[in-house]
């Protein structure tokens, strides 16, 4: 165990595990094949020679060899250039990595936090921390979280869970949040990603498409494959579109004097593009995606949706108990 409380797990007593639950000869050749490619790849990282090419969502990347954790042995090889594939792409943007991982292999320009790790531009403080940080286009995690809380001491088996929702609350509204996570290691993480809890949140995959894809222009089924690659291809069950147009979205921000982000201030093209874009998801697919005619009273909005919620809901068997009232404002 480290003096801040990270505690890895050993090498030990992993082998240990493995050889209790496939055998000993299983993890024996794992374990040659591992020192023979250890020994073939070491070469041609020293040199900086980059290895073959893999393709992902019809984009082509090279496999990354680096000396840094041995990456052509382990999933960092295809990692972390698909994750510099998308921060590159958010040049001059907000961006938040959790988990100093990419600046290893190159320099880099935005946010990093991690806690235990220290190294030069490296924000040292627990990924729970974030509130005075502001809110960010993207944010990119490397098989970092499923260590949060369960390689920590004591061991906090919800943490990881907290800090996956921690960060989707730190994203600006389209933001994006894209996180690898080894299946396996963390079987309580693994057990929160699968599980099958009732979860609302004020944005999620169609933002995303609507914002990045229709508004700034990001090839859309590069958009759709990351997110079914990192979110287990888990799509939303309902999403309300609220409907309001532009001038009456803008008088209630002045009456309400609600603070202009750059998202409310860029130009109407951009939010002419967004709006369209949700309305072509509304189009394909009408079932899923509920649009609500937001420029009534606030009290006719909530009941609407309440209704078309708890009707979901009963479909699946399913109940919430409400426990608040209609907004009176």
């Amino acid at each position: 165990m480290l003096e801040d409380g990270y505690t890895p797990q050993p090498f030990g007593p992993r082998t240990i595990s493995a050889v209790r639950l496939r055998g000993t000869r299983p993890v024996a050749g794992d374990l040659a094949r591992w020192t023979g490619r250890a020994l073939a790849g070491t070469p041609r990282s020293l040199v900086g020679r980059a290895g073959g090419r893999f393709e992902l969502g019809g984009e082509s990347y090279r496999y990354l060899y680096g000396r840094y954790k041995r990456t052509w042995l382990t999933e960092r090889a295809v990692e972390v250039p698909v994750l510099q594939a998308i921060v590159d792409r958010h040049a001059g943007r907000r961006v938040l990595e959790v988990g100093h991982v990419l600046g290893h292999y190159r320099p880099q320009s935005h946010a990093v936090l991690d806690r235990y790790e220290h190294a030069p531009g490296v924000l040292n403080r627990d990924v729970l921390d974030l509130s005075d940080l502001g809110r960010f286009d993207l944010i990119v995690a490397i098989s970092t979280l499923e260590h949060v809380g369960y390689d920590e001491q004591p061991r906090d088996p919800g943490k990881a869970g907290r800090a996956v929702a921690a960060l989707r609350d730190a994203l600006a509204p389209g933001g994006s949040l894209v996180l690898t996570v080894p299946v396996g290691y963390n079987p309580s993480f693994d057990t929160a990603l699968r599980s099958g809890a009732i979860v609302i949140a004020d944005r999620y995959a169609d933002s995303t498409l609507a914002y990045q894809g229709a508004g700034r222009g990001l090839p859309l089924p590069a958009l759709q494959w990351l997110h079914r690659e990192a979110c287990r291809d888990v799509w939303p069950d309902l999403t309300f579109l609220l409907e309001l147009p532009r001038p009456t979205a803008e008088e209630r921000q002045r009456s309400q004097q609600l603070p202009l982000d750059r998202f409310e201030t860029a130009a109407d093209g951009f939010h002419i593009a967004v709006q369209e874009g949700f309305v072509q998801l509304a189009g394909a697919d009408p079932e899923r995606i509920v649009r609500i005619d937001a420029s009534r009273p606030p009290a006719v909005v909530f009941a609407e949706l309440r209704d078309v919620a708890l009707l979901r809901l009963a479909e699946r068997g399913l109940t919430a108990p409400l426990t608040e009232g209609p907004p009176t404002g």
